[in-house]
């Protein structure tokens, strides 16, 4: 089974790994993708909210490096069609749900199609829920403007949830935000769960094993870690993380 069927079909918990390209050089960057492989990470994701200030050469030559130095898949996270490049083999093809505005549902979306068909690249699909958890406002929170999601707001995830399910989405990703002060509450997590079938992504505030372990046992199918790759030059906490997800 490939990777894409294998997510979403929902054979196994996942753990993926985000390297934003503006955080260092692409060396380092593959050199980072290559240590989170030999922990057991399941796909590198290539993005960050603000990845469309990057140039695009920068882009293509990170996921270049991290193409040479592992085997697992990588993916491209997009905030915009601007950051799609010619050396993607997938890319999460997202709508951002609870934007207020349409650039960010169908806008972006119906512009990078063109290059998704140009490049050939596998397209994932994903509803993307942002999920509001700290007193002050995450990047994406300050670059967007949402119907906003609190953490207390349980329904209402569950409902954009049910409603992505039936428009046709086969994961939703859960976000917090990067560097968010907490994560996606477990309970939130189950609420949705019960609501629907298609495979649940958690990111955002992640910062240790215990905490994983509980967005695995509410019901989440996959989590990200990004700040943590960031700030821990040897990943050693990602190391325990990704055995959490695994056992």
């Amino acid at each position: 089974m490939n990777f894409i069927n294998s997510f979403y079909n929902r054979t196994k918990k996942f753990h993926f790994s985000l390297i934003d390209p503006e955080d260092q050089m692409p060396k380092e960057a593959g050199r980072k993708a290559k240590l989170c492989e030999n922990y057991g990470t399941d796909a590198i994701m290539v993005g960050g909210s603000t990845i469309h200030k990057i140039p695009k050469q920068k882009i293509y030559d990170t996921i270049d490096e991290i193409k040479k130095s592992v085997k697992i898949p990588t993916i491209l996270f997009p905030n915009s069609a601007d950051s799609i490049t010619g050396n993607l083999e997938y890319i999460f093809f997202m709508s951002l749900v609870n934007s207020k505005d349409d650039r960010f549902i169908t806008g972006e979306q119906e512009k990078g199609k063109i290059l998704i068909e140009k490049y050939k690249i596998k397209p994932i699909s994903m509803a993307y829920l942002i999920v509001s958890t700290s007193k002050e406002p995450t990047t994406v929170e300050r670059m967007v403007t949402l119907d906003k999601i609190f953490e207390n707001d349980m329904e209402k995830a569950a409902e954009y949830a049910v409603r992505a399910e039936k428009a046709g989405f086969k994961s939703i990703y859960l976000e917090a935000g990067s560097g968010a002060e907490k994560p996606v509450p477990d309970e939130m997590i189950s609420r949705v769960r019960e609501k629907i079938d298609i495979a649940i992504v958690v990111g955002g505030g992640l910062r240790d094993a215990k905490a994983v372990k509980a967005k695995i046992a509410a019901g989440a199918d996959a989590v990200v870690n990004g700040t943590l790759i960031e700030e821990d030059k040897n990943l050693n906490k990602l190391r325990a993380i990704i055995r959490a997800v695994k056992n």
